[in-house]
């Protein structure tokens, strides 16, 4: 999952980077300019409106957009991304990531995170989930809304937390990023993935066999993708409940698998 401010794209980058770069044909490429360049885009993106238009007031208008610029002025991040943003002018075969470059280094850090901050991070998140409208749930959990509109989505619910929440839930995305430059992703291995979705399927059982429409919720767990839209919403609510459950041992196996790209 990703909010707004963590997923705005740099392609506005690619191309001002091909424009100011070229001469006579060819690219120059220095890291240092390109680090640099990064550092100056939070003076020229437009974080403040487009917050503003997604539902930011006040204090957390001001967060937001610290944070958003944060992800480009810090070096290790912006070294990262630099590297990234040259090597796809001078390798034609490299691929920039669908969800952007700022995104991926988030997910990359998350398992290098204390398990009580893995654990706020996806509680928070968690709270995001159960407070968006059925319909939009449901379509994000069926695979039908896009990752624009889902991460504006989100990004309403993110504007309506508390100071104190948002401003930790900052700070712990920008450390997930910061340590996804420097480190490789955290993944499960094959048996501990296999044992963590046994006990997460196990937690999820009680939660379906303990409703009112255990048969209702059972079909559409068996075809996510042509149920309602308020079925989808409430098995993908309680995947999250069942995961956050999981006892102190198993838990940050549990937030690793339910962060998995």
């Amino acid at each position: 999952m990703r909010t707004f401010v963590i997923s705005l794209c740099l392609l506005v980058v690619l191309p001002f980077w091909a424009a100011a770069s070229q001469t006579s044909g060819q690219v120059r490429v220095n890291r240092a300019d390109m680090i640099r360049m990064l550092g100056e885009l939070p003076g020229v993106l437009p974080f403040r409106r487009d917050l503003t238009r997604l539902g930011f007031r006040g204090q957390n208008l001001e967060l937001a957009v610290t944070h958003a610029g944060s992800f480009y002025k810090d070096p290790t991040i912006a070294g990262y991304v630099a590297d990234r943003v040259i090597a796809a002018y001078t390798n034609p075969t490299f691929e920039v990531a669908p969800q952007g470059l700022i995104w991926p280094l988030i997910e990359r850090g998350m398992g290098h995170l204390t398990l009580g901050e893995l654990r706020f991070y996806y509680s928070v998140e968690q709270a995001m989930i159960n407070s968006l409208s059925s319909r939009e749930c449901g379509l994000a959990v069926r695979g039908r809304m896009s990752d624009k509109r889902f991460s504006e989505a989100m990004s309403r619910k993110t504007a309506q937390l508390d100071t104190k929440t948002l401003q930790e839930f900052y700070r712990v995305e920008l450390k997930a990023a910061r340590l996804g430059a420097v480190r490789a992703p955290v993944r499960l291995s094959q048996q501990a993935t296999a044992r963590t979705a046994e006990k997460v399927d196990q937690r999820m059982s009680a939660l379906v066999e303990a409703a009112p429409d255990t048969e209702r919720l059972q079909q559409a767990m068996r075809n996510l993708e042509r149920t309602d839209n308020t079925s989808a919403c409430r098995v993908g609510r309680m995947f999250y409940q069942a995961v956050m459950t999981l006892n102190r041992n198993d838990l940050r196996d549990g937030l690793l698998y339910l962060g998995a790209p």
